[in-house]
């Protein structure tokens, strides 16, 4: 395994992504009530996780911390749209004969490439080792 610290930073920022994301359907709410004439704010708000400032070993290494996640945070929304799409052509694809369905997948592949070629183009180095070790794992 060549990047070990990358599989790991990918493995754990799309976790924390996904729990963000199920957190963020909870919607914060309050309210006023008056009791006596006193004024008090009842309120409701979205889970908050803490934790400790990560330590490393040397500026390498936080240099590298930080530029993976940035890239992570680039790409992590392509990795959501691909898992959308990819749902929705195995949706597609269900109960369709082996030829059939190659056929329109390589339709959806030549669509897609001419969608989104612009913007992988626009991507860094970093952030194309991001997408390609999503690919792999």
């Amino acid at each position: 395994m060549k990047h070990p610290i990358l599989i790991t930073l990918i493995f754990l920022f799309l976790t924390n992504g996904l729990s963000a994301q199920t957190d963020s359907t909870r919607s914060a709410w309050a309210r006023l009530e008056v009791d006596q004439g006193d004024s008090v704010y009842i309120m409701s708000l979205r889970p908050v996780r803490i934790m400790s400032k990560r330590k490393f070993k040397d500026f390498t290494e936080q240099r590298q911390y930080y530029l993976y996640k940035r890239a992570a945070k680039k790409v992590y929304p392509y990795a959501i749209q691909a898992l959308e799409i990819y749902a929705d052509i195995n949706e597609e694809t269900d109960g369709m004969k082996k030829r059939k369905r190659k056929k329109y997948i390589k339709n959806e592949h030549k669509e897609l490439k001419e969608d989104f070629e612009a913007k992988m183009k626009k991507l860094s180095k970093t952030e194309g080792k991001v997408t390609d070790q999503n690919d792999r794992a």
